[in-house]
């Protein structure tokens, strides 16, 4: 700009001298358009973001600020300066550029009779060409598609449409160097997105005669702008706290199964600390899909779900084995008792010789007058009863040492199971949301 400014004592008085309206032509009406007697006046734009504010997810709109710079050529005021002169804006007419209706503004610049004259906007050529540089302020819509959250990238469209006879030009060449009508310097904004490309569309409307409607001319301006979310934020919040509680969850299998206390308080401890960490995820408007991060939260939560579960199984192995000993105990507590006792005898009591007839009779065989010796009947129950309680003794421990082998075999099983399965989940899920999308 200082390329421009001379400073010269003329410049000032040129100023003075438009502020208070006395060069301009007395036949000049800022309401009549500019070769009004044409179906078209050539605008020039080009317009700058200068600053972009926060994308929200609830309300899905971003703030940003706009330096527009429009150029247009007025015959009817060719030859009042020597040279690039400042004059007030509140005197000319105006292109009328307006947004889409995606775009709300807050504010402008002042023009009209508010016009503040110690703001230098408007210059004015000899060849009556007038460069206008305005500023906008505005909140701009944007249908965010959230399924890749926090991975997502998003893209806002907003358009600058020129009424009342415009057709505009790219490439302004006043302060302009740029080969585009858009530009910006924003490598960030100032929120957890970034800029990673700008795409323009020109279109023109159907008023406008296909001759004139070129590469070059149109009547509207699409503007697109690419944001990609920055995942450093989420991964500290989010990700690797899940990460942790998780891997947390599996250290339960490495206590001793008979520390009841100890793993239940880690099991629960966990879950409780995942359910509070999936409340993190607040201030997310309700869509009908599922998103990136209902998907990590959900898997987190079932492995550490899982893992409390586990050691319910290997708890209800170990109880039963207990019962197997206990019962065990209390067999061998008992006095043992011989399978010949109480047995019915055979005597013969047929009174006809060679054909013998058998009943039976209940018989102590611990009386005096038993044919069978006491010494040989007292070994016999002693060797029945040791059998006895022997093979109960082995049935009673072998389903023990099975309930214990099982658990030990659960838990052992988990310590690897449990990394591996959650190692390949993440490769699917980085691997699908993170590049997919």
């Amino acid at each position: 700009m200082s390329r421009y400014c001379s400073g010269s004592l003329s410049d000032w008085e040129t100023w003075q001298a438009f502020r208070k309206g006395d060069r301009l032509p007395t036949n000049y009406s800022k309401t009549v358009r500019p070769n009004d007697g044409e179906r078209w006046t050539s605008v020039s734009c080009g317009v700058r973001l200068s600053d972009i504010g926060s994308l929200s997810e609830t309300s899905m709109k971003f703030e940003a600020r706009f330096d527009m710079t429009l150029e247009w050529t007025d015959s009817r005021l060719a030859g009042l300066t020597m040279g690039m002169a400042p004059i007030p804006i509140r005197y000319l007419w105006t292109p009328d550029i307006r947004f889409g209706q995606e775009t709300e503004v807050l504010s402008e610049s002042d023009s009209g009779d508010d016009m503040d004259d110690n703001t230098i906007t408007t210059w004015i050529f000899p060849d009556g060409k007038i460069a206008y540089k305005k500023n906008y302020e505005g909140r701009i819509k944007c249908a965010m598609s959230l399924q890749s959250y926090p991975m997502d990238r998003q893209d806002c469209t907003f358009q600058i449409h020129a009424y009342n006879g415009i057709h505009l030009l790219l490439e302004p060449w006043f302060e302009w160097i740029a080969s585009a009508p858009l530009t910006t310097d924003l490598p960030s904004v100032h929120s957890q997105f970034q800029i990673y490309s700008v795409q323009i569309r020109s279109f023109a409307n159907s008023f406008l005669d296909t001759a004139e409607a070129t590469a070059n001319t149109y009547t509207s301006l699409e503007i697109t702008l690419f944001f990609s979310r920055l995942l450093s934020s989420h991964l500290f919040e989010l990700f690797i706290p899940c990460v942790t509680i998780v891997c947390l969850s599996w250290v339960a299998f490495w206590i001793n199964p008979a520390a009841v206390p100890a793993r239940v308080a880690l099991g629960i401890t966990t879950v409780l600390t995942m359910v509070t960490q999936a409340t993190r995820v607040v201030g997310m408007p309700h869509v009908s899909y599922v998103r990136a991060i209902d998907v990590w939260v959900l898997a987190c939560q079932a492995f550490v779900f899982l893992a409390l579960i586990e050691y319910a199984v290997v708890n209800y192995l170990m109880n039963n084995a207990n019962k197997a000993k206990s019962q065990l105990a209390k067999a061998k507590s008992k006095p043992a008792v011989s399978p010949t006792e109480s047995l019915p005898r055979l005597q013969n009591k047929s009174n006809v010789p060679g054909k013998p007839t058998y009943h039976g009779e209940k018989v102590d065989i611990s009386q005096k007058d038993q044919s069978v010796p006491s010494s040989v009947q007292t070994n016999l129950s002693k060797l029945t009863a040791f059998l006895f309680n022997n093979k109960l003794e082995k049935a009673k421990s072998k389903e023990k040492s099975v309930g214990k082998d099982k658990a030990s075999i659960i838990d052992e099983t988990s310590r690897v199971l449990f990394p591996t399965a959650f190692f390949f989940f993440n490769i699917v899920y980085w691997l699908y949301y993170y590049d997919h999308f």
